[in-house]
């Protein structure tokens, strides 16, 4: 940092995280030394690209079309609504014995009140997963608003 900012840039570091630590500081440091930090933006960039697109084919081709939702302008959830009174909780557990797990609005919510809300994100799963997860996802939804009969589960003895 050139020195005659330094003072305000510390200030703006310490108000904003107080501490990062040692090591991610000095992966990062020598990212940008080594003019390695522009070709890695670009390649996390492509990769989710590829991850948002297939979130948003899938979900446009796999869930019912009363399911809102916008594309995000960033970050790397999708948040979609459920229509009427449903609640997402209630999707949650659906989406459970699939073997999808999807993050309810009221996790999100100091009230944690009923919501209709709730989160997918892509971060972390490829393109193939997604697929198979959207499609998991949408049997679940199907169940929730009442579109196909829940599984009738006989226990063995």
């Amino acid at each position: 940092v050139p020195p005659a900012v330094s003072k305000e840039v510390l200030t703006a570091k310490h108000a904003s995280d107080i501490f990062t630590s040692g090591l991610f500081q000095r992966v990062f440091e020598l990212l940008i030394r080594e003019g390695i930090w522009e070709e890695q933006l670009a390649k996390v960039r492509d990769l989710y690209r590829e991850r948002y697109l297939a979130l948003s084919a899938a979900l446009h081709q796999h869930l019912p079309e009363t399911i809102s939702f916008d594309l995000p302008a960033g970050g790397l959830n999708f948040w979609l609504r459920l229509p009427g009174k449903k609640d997402a909780f209630e999707l949650y557990k659906e989406a459970l014995q699939e073997g999808v797990v999807i993050a309810p609005g009221s996790a999100f919510s100091c009230t944690g009140g009923l919501s209709p809300y709730f989160r997918l994100t892509y971060a972390s799963c490829s393109p193939e997963e997604i697929e198979r997860g959207v499609t998991l996802l949408a049997t679940a939804v199907r169940r929730l608003l009442g579109e196909s009969p829940k599984p009738d589960y006989m226990p063995f003895v």
